[in-house]
Parts: structure tokens; sequence; C-alpha cells
């Protein structure tokens, strides 16, 4: 069968019995690394924690998702989700500008 006597047959919701789609979903997941000035092990155990909780807290304050947050001495990982209306080069130039002070 070809595609046009295919898309003949095939109703796009002019029914009741085969209603339209009302919306598409988007959903921008992305895996985020940065390390700290020459991979200097600087982020200490004692307040890592905090450290995570608190960039979570700017994607939040961001209309951002915080799916994880974790790390260790010398980088951090973000999983975080997006709506298709930020900039991710936004978002990520508040995040590491609100952050670079915190292990002076």
């Amino acid at each position: 069968m070809g595609v046009r006597r295919w898309a003949a047959n095939f109703s796009f919701g002019n029914s009741e019995t085969n209603p339209v789609m009302s919306s598409t979903h988007l959903s921008l997941h992305y895996h985020v690394v940065f390390g700290t000035k020459n991979h200097e092990p600087t982020i200490q155990r004692a307040w890592r924690g905090d450290l995570h909780a608190y960039l979570g807290g700017i994607i939040r304050a961001a209309n951002g998702i915080t799916e994880s947050v974790g790390g260790v001495s010398d980088h951090v990982h973000l999983l975080i989700g997006l709506r298709a209306t930020h900039r991710l080069a936004d978002v990520l130039r508040e995040l590491k500008s609100v952050s670079s002070g915190l292990g002076a």
C-alpha cells in the first residue's frame, strides 16, 4: 500500500472515535559536568552535600528540574530538566557565577 493510499484511509481525528492529540510533550534533560579551577580538589567532603543542595536550588529557582546532583572533590555532575524556552547557556552561566565563590 502506497503512502498516499494509506494517508487517505487514515483519520486524523475528525471524529469522536479518533480524537486529535491536543498538545506535544517536549522533555529536555541535560547531563552537565563542570570542574574546579585547574581541577584542584577543593570541594571538601564536609560541605559537598550542601554544595549539591545549593546547586539544585539554583536550577529550581530558574524553573528547572533537578533530577540528580553529585560529584567528587574536583568536579560536579548535574542531571537537570529544562523547558524548551530555557537557554542552556544562560542557565549554566547563572549556575557557575553564583557557585564560583563558594569554595573560596
